[in-house]
């Protein structure tokens, strides 16, 4: 089936059904038929597991090497067998008598037991894909739970008799027991159940708020959402505006890109990166074949037509920038995360909240047993600040810089009479992202802020051209 991405599920069905012909219709001829027939409606080639994305460290694209977005995904995240019970029958001693009933199912029913037999291997995919195994794993080992409590609630009925003359009484209640013992299973299932199964909202109401009200912002139907992929889809359903990337194209070469502009110092190159996207998008990438050329041509300003480009942040993406700084910070040509100077050798930056006591302030915080100076730039009595920024409801009030090249930046952001302070890598503290959203700071020709809901979501405009 060319669209439909999942072969191994193909061949799993393709082995169940070869079997029960096997078994029940015992005809060579009417075997191949049938398998000829289903494969005739269902092509399918030979999966290669090794070229599965959940496998790989990076994403091949045209010329050059893309960071898998699937290892920052939570969702995927490889669980332990503990885990496994735990998530799919709410306890470990309930996924093992879920696991005993599946047994003895699989003694009772043999055949059946075979047929179903490949699918039972999807939950080792559990070591794989996580979560989403996970999720559709859960009903079988459910299905064990209530096999076994019907079958000990028969099998107590039919021992309850002794005597030849009570085996019709026996049989007469043994649906009824069954019933009640499936009753009982479903209670207790209830009782021991991991979730609600009512899912809880992905996103904060003020986000997607902002999302509605960008359908009318906008004031062309040419325009384009660029924000985290996570919000394509909704973005998508709730202003019918296209985005860069999405739930379905994460893996694609925008998502670095977009990780990379956000995370620029430059704004001006912030808004030609995302240009770029939008004109050439990822068919326009696989056209070069050196990173150098591809970048000459991403930071040139925009040629031609393009369409207005409306930027989403929301406060949502500071938990998330140590996955979109991972993504960002990495090398096209080599494939390989780029390691920042002065952050411990790792790739990704993300803001750390401080617990502060603000009395001198703004000349000065003591943070647990760190002491800041923000008169002359210094941390514990040394030089290790790039700059502190006092920001009033996303409105920079105060700015301050220091030495370009100290390792740390420093804000104290002010929400009501609240002060609260974060610390983080200098590429953080300077990135577009941390000026446009919590500092308010327009650093580039063309940008506009059109919506601000601080500290939730902003939007900004960057003006497009005919």
């Amino acid at each position: 089936m060319a669209w439909y991405g999942k072969p191994e599920l193909i061949w799993m069905a393709m082995a169940a059904y070869f079997w029960l012909l096997i078994v029940l219709q015992r005809n060579v001829r009417t075997t191949a038929l049938c398998l000829a027939l289903f494969y005739a409606f269902a092509p399918v080639t030979l999966p290669n597991p090794f070229e599965s994305i959940y496998v790989q460290t990076h994403i091949s694209d045209g010329d050059f090497l893309f960071p898998n977005t699937i290892d920052t995904i939570t969702e995927v995240a490889r669980v332990s067998v503990t885990e496994i019970l735990v998530r799919a029958a709410g306890s470990v001693e309930m996924g093992l008598v879920c696991l005993i009933g599946l047994a003895l199912w699989a003694a009772r029913h043999p055949v059946m037991a075979i047929a179903y037999g490949p699918l039972a291997a999807f939950a080792l995919l559990n070591f794989l894909i996580g979560n989403r195994a996970i999720f559709y794993s859960a009903p079988i080992f459910w299905f064990g739970a209530a096999f076994l409590m019907t079958s000990a609630a028969r099998f107590v009925t039919e021992a309850m008799s002794s005597q030849p003359d009570t085996v019709t009484q026996t049989r007469a209640i043994s649906s009824p027991a069954s019933i009640a013992a499936a009753t009982l299973s479903l209670v207790f299932a209830w009782v021991n159940v991991p979730s609600d199964y009512v899912p809880r909202p992905s996103f904060p109401k003020p986000v997607l708020e902002g999302l509605v009200k960008l359908e009318n912002i906008a004031t062309s139907e040419a325009s384009v959402v660029a924000t985290w992929w996570d919000y394509g889809y909704a973005s998508l359903f709730l202003n019918k505006l296209p985005t860069l990337h999405d739930g379905g194209s994460q893996t694609g070469p925008a998502t670095h890109f977009f990780a990379q502009a956000l995370l620029m110092s430059d704004q001006l190159k912030t808004v030609r990166t995302l240009q770029f996207l939008t004109r050439q998008g990822a068919d326009g990438i696989q056209q070069y074949n050196s990173k150098a050329a591809l970048f000459h041509d991403v930071n040139q300003p925009a040629d031609g037509n393009v369409p207005d480009i409306y930027l989403v942040l929301t406060g949502q993406m500071d938990g998330w920038i140590s996955t979109i700084s991972q993504l960002g910070n990495w090398d096209i040509e080599t494939g390989k995360p780029i390691r920042l100077p002065d952050n411990n050798g790792a790739s990704h930056v993300e803001y750390f909240g401080l617990g502060c006591n603000y009395r001198s302030f703004p000349s000065a915080i003591t943070c647990g047993n760190v002491n800041f100076d923000f008169d002359r730039g210094l941390m514990n009595d040394a030089p290790a600040v790039t700059g502190w920024t006092h920001a009033n409801s996303g409105v920079a009030q105060n700015v301050r810089r220091y030495d370009d090249d100290a390792p740390f930046g420093v804000q104290t952001l002010q929400i009501n009479n609240r002060l609260t302070s974060q610390l983080m890598h200098r590429q953080l503290y300077d990135s577009s992202y941390n000026k446009l959203f919590h500092l308010g700071l327009i650093e580039a020709p063309g940008v506009t802020l059109v919506y601000d809901d601080y500290p939730h979501i902003r939007i900004y405009k960057i003006a497009g051209q005919e």
